[in-house]
């Protein structure tokens, strides 16, 4: 499957269009969802814990147990009654994150959707969306255009170091539960080099890949993720796919440690000659070809940073089996997830 250069131009242009697109939409997004959220008449006693923001800038956390067109009654996570008048709350939502024992509020990570590189089995909400990087220079910018389709795309910074290329990734979520999340989808490199052909005719491109499924466990705290995925070169499959395991685990309020590690099998022919000794001189016996079975995997772990939109992550990868590499490759990206969600 080859795809010639002029093809990939409206590609590129699209990937422009979405750029400008998300960032009308973040602009369009946050006025949207501040004057509905800045609505408190939409407050009614619940048991669900609302955060607060106030006028003068503070905030509290608490669940909404009276309500009038003039004031709101809210009771906070220490047991507090405070009275506010609706003039006083600047915006209002549900929270995102947990409750503890103490009733301290531990804010929600906001790149779920991924571990340092591979993708988790959950998808972003309708409206989120992040920008971020892996490893700093290959930047990427993702977006929910609804609870369970998202697509991202991005180019490296500096082309020259890797070459001139543009990556997709759509996402689609098959299962979504409390426990149990699943999503398939695709990342695909589409190679912007500018060789001309021999003809001096249109320059071709070729489009390569990883097809694949991902599905995580656990709760949105502690949860171990499994996935597969199949690489393609154009109209060419791999059978054998590559396996991923990985997890994370809440470490602190505004902390997580994250491992995810990968396995990859292929087949290699070697050339020898069965062992046969041979004297000095001695014509050798003809050299047989062979199969046999590689196995290469990257072990990776680290921490993540987070606050209500930013994380940051840093760990560190070591190369095993088969891998050209050893130690240590640095695991190092960042995220900041804006949208109408948040």
């Amino acid at each position: 499957m080859i795809i010639e250069h002029r093809q990939l131009r409206p590609l590129v242009r699209g990937l422009g269009a979405l750029v400008l697109l998300l960032l009308a939409l973040t602009a369009v997004a946050r006025p949207a969802s501040s004057q509905e959220n800045a609505a408190p008449l939409r407050l009614a006693p619940s048991d669900t814990v609302y955060e607060l923001r106030l006028q003068d800038g503070s905030v509290l956390f608490g669940k909404v147990v009276s309500a009038d067109p003039q004031q709101v009654v809210l009771v906070t996570q220490a047991g507090v009654r405070v009275e506010l008048a609706r003039t006083q709350i600047r915006a209002a939502a549900p929270i995102r994150g947990t409750v503890r024992d103490d009733g301290a509020v531990w804010v929600e990570d906001p790149n779920s959707t991924r571990l340092f590189f591979g993708p988790t089995g959950r998808a972003l909400r309708a409206a989120d969306g992040y920008i971020g990087a892996f490893e700093l220079f290959l930047p990427f910018l993702s977006y929910g255009l609804t609870d369970r389709l998202t697509i991202a795309g991005g180019t490296p910074i500096v082309p020259e170091a890797i070459g001139r290329i543009l990556y997709l990734a759509p996402k689609v979520q098959v299962i979504a539960s409390e426990r149990m999340n699943v999503s398939t989808g695709v990342l695909a490199f589409f190679d912007l080099a500018s060789d001309a052909g021999a003809d001096g005719g249109e320059e071709d491109s070729d489009v390569a890949g990883i097809l694949y499924g991902a599905g995580t466990w656990g709760s949105a705290d502690h949860a171990v993720t499994a996935g597969a995925g199949w690489g393609f070169a154009g109209s060419d499959v791999q059978n054998r796919p590559a396996f991923m395991l990985g997890g994370e685990t809440r470490a602190g309020a505004r902390v997580k440690l994250i491992t995810e590690n990968y396995m990859i099998s292929y087949r290699e022919t070697v050339y020898d000659n069965g062992g046969v000794f041979h004297a000095p001189g001695e014509q050798l016996p003809t050299v047989r070809p062979r199969e046999e079975t590689r196995y290469m995997g990257l072990l990776g772990g680290g921490i993540r940073i987070f606050g209500e939109r930013l994380a940051g992550d840093l760990g560190i990868g070591i190369g095993v089996g088969d891998a050209d590499f050893h130690c240590c490759v640095p695991l190092v990206n960042f995220v900041y997830n804006f949208g109408g969600g948040r």
